[in-house]
């Protein structure tokens, strides 16, 4: 929603973050129907691969809205900020958890896909802890699941961000960039070096966005 004159705000409502997420979910499959997968004597079109390439941008959608939504949560919140990130985790976990409950013994039992090729009892713990956890990234039990490990990685670091870039915006945004590289080495394999920027432009936008609005207006 956008208001001129003397209430001068810009913000994303309720329909306008379901309408991204219902883009963000048509460019998922785009992206893994038709530029991930080619299924064995089925060829893509050039013009159709391309518009499977297109859909990669549903992962920057969804970073977007959910740094968005976290920060303008966590304003209108009257919880710590300690605690409102336990109950996002526990919102987190409790979805998750359903799902992995139900998927993982289809995949093991029904299409012998085992949890991992080691016979060795610690290695199969290890495995299962870090998917319970969901902490595995790319090498998931299934390679999809690696955006619930960056949303475990940004859920972790949003206290900091997110103070970071309400009392101290642009040195955060510069310190993050410039240390964009290094983190891709703690985010075990998750690409983390150019969405935690969507992330944190996202809570920007989300924090500042009335003085961001008047200054371009000015422009």
């Amino acid at each position: 929603m956008v208001k001129l004159k003397n209430d001068i705000s810009l913000a994303l409502t309720l329909e306008n973050t379901f309408l991204l997420k219902g883009i963000a979910i048509c460019g998922m499959l785009c992206w893994h129907l038709f530029y991930c997968a080619n299924p064995e004597g089925v060829e893509f079109s050039s013009f159709t691969r391309w518009i499977g390439m297109l859909g990669d941008v549903c992962v920057s959608l969804f970073l977007f809205v959910s740094g968005y939504g976290l920060a303008v949560s966590f304003e209108k919140s009257d919880k710590s900020i300690g605690k409102f990130v336990i109950c996002r985790f526990v919102k987190f976990y409790t979805n998750y958890w359903f799902l992995l409950m139900l998927l993982l013994p289809v995949g093991i039992f029904v299409f012998n896909k085992p949890i991992t090729s080691s016979t060795e009892i610690l290695d199969i713990a290890k495995t299962l802890g870090r998917e319970i956890l969901a902490i595995s990234g790319h090498q998931s039990y299934n390679p999809s699941w690696w955006f619930n490990t960056l949303i475990v990685q940004l859920y972790i670091l949003f206290p900091l961000l997110y103070f970071g870039v309400k009392y101290a915006c642009v040195p955060t945004v510069f310190v993050a960039f410039l240390l964009r590289g290094a983190l891709i080495k703690i985010s075990k394999g998750v690409y983390f070096n150019g969405y935690i920027m969507i992330f944190i432009l996202a809570m920007v936008f989300a924090i500042h966005r009335k003085w961001l609005f008047q200054y371009f207006v000015k422009m």
